[in-house]
């Protein structure tokens, strides 16, 4: 099947088709969430991470405050936090907690979020809880800010009219964020690279998993990030840098133990960080 790499699904997406969403940050006690004094943090000197946290409970919140501390982690981007709605607060040790998802009349399957340290709450600016399946935060930086986008999107046995409307809110969502500086995002895309089509190298290098594939379908969801790619001009950072296969991998398939043989059938790279 000749599949092309990029098809302007996206982009060229009708107002009639789709509605256009509008995004508005999230009015919060500055105060109180930043205190009185106001820092600027390098971003040289910022620790990001991400973790899929398969349901946010208050255990499960004060081990992952601890591992920040131990790993010394700035903001920790979070994904099926399966928190139903969107909330802030402190935590009792400091850490301001962000938590973005859905309608309050349905079980929650997604819900994503952020942890961000005591010592950098300061350098918080605003942030936007769009949905259960994307968020953004704003970090003052000297000559400006940063925004980290923390993503979860639909995986692919998803019906595809779903995992669509996910990009297309994403594009929609990236371009109305405006900042002086970079913007990065974050986390699970559930899409599976697969091999690397040529006019790719430019979106991402060649250290990827290379997961087996009879056959190359045009609605798979790296077909959709990879439009969404060209459309923002982002590059799949952590494709770039050679590590152990052992690396690479970030999913297994249900049932398989973590210490099995890795393979392309069971085994992918489904965490991908996107940045401009």
């Amino acid at each position: 099947m000749d599949v092309s790499p990029v098809s302007p699904i996206l982009i060229g997406a009708s107002r009639h088709q789709r509605k256009c969403l509008s995004y508005a940050s999230t009015k919060f006690d500055r105060q109180n969430i930043r205190g009185v004094a106001h820092i600027k943090i390098s971003p040289a000197n910022l620790k990001l991470a991400t973790w899929n946290v398969k349901g946010l409970t208050d255990e499960k919140l004060i081990a992952l405050q601890q591992f920040m501390f131990r790993q010394d982690i700035d903001i920790l981007c979070m994904q099926e936090t399966h928190r139903q709605l969107s909330d802030y607060f402190i935590s009792d040790a400091g850490f301001l907690v962000v938590l973005s998802g859905g309608p309050d009349n349905q079980r929650e399957y997604a819900g994503v979020g952020f942890l961000i340290s005591p010592q950098i709450r300061s350098a918080v600016h605003g942030f936007c809880q769009a949905s259960n399946r994307m968020a953004c935060l704003k970090i003052r930086v000297p000559g400006g800010k940063i925004c980290v986008l923390s993503v979860y999107g639909p995986h692919a046995k998803r019906p595809f009219d779903e995992r669509f409307g996910f990009f297309h809110d994403l594009l929609q969502f990236y371009q109305s964020i405006s900042v002086h500086g970079p913007k990065i995002i974050l986390r699970v895309f559930n899409s599976r690279l697969y091999t690397r089509f040529p006019g790719e190298d430019a979106i991402f290098g060649e250290y990827f998993f290379k997961n087996g594939c009879q056959r190359i379908k045009s609605d798979m969801n790296r077909f959709l990030l990879m439009e969404l790619c060209n459309a923002c001009s982002l590059q799949i950072e952590n494709t770039f840098t050679d590590l152990p296969l052992e690396e690479l991998v970030t999913y297994r398939e249900p049932g398989i133990k973590s210490m099995a043989t890795i393979s392309a059938t069971t085994f992918a790279r489904l965490d991908l960080i996107l940045v401009e």
